[in-house]
């Protein structure tokens, strides 16, 4: 009888396992995409980028700490990057694209 009671919570555990890694890699996917989406977007909305980067970024923790690593590390690494995008286009600072800082001109 002891031996049930230990299997059954070792499957228990595993599922619990299951469902973390899941949500883990849920999380992590979204910010994966918010952080390529805000790429894309910094150059038609700029305004928008740092906040959606922003919550990629926490995407990308939650997705780690809930073991889904090399996932939201790249989610963390493309919300970064569309991040320092999106303010380097508000400033002006890429060819082409006029700065939409009033405080910068």
């Amino acid at each position: 009888m002891s031996e049930r009671g230990t299997q059954g919570g070792e499957s228990k555990e595993e599922e619990r396992s299951i469902l973390l890694l899941l949500l883990g890699r849920l999380l992590s996917a979204g910010g994966v995409f918010l952080g390529l989406i805000g790429t894309g977007v910094a150059l038609f909305e700029p305004q928008v980028v740092i906040p959606a980067a922003t919550v990629g970024i926490f995407l990308g923790m939650g997705g780690y700490l809930l073991g889904s690593r090399w996932l939201g590390i790249a989610a963390l690494v493309l919300a970064v990057v569309a991040m320092i995008f999106g303010i380097a286009v508000t400033q002006g600072m890429i060819p082409g694209l006029e700065s939409i800082d009033p405080i910068s001109e």
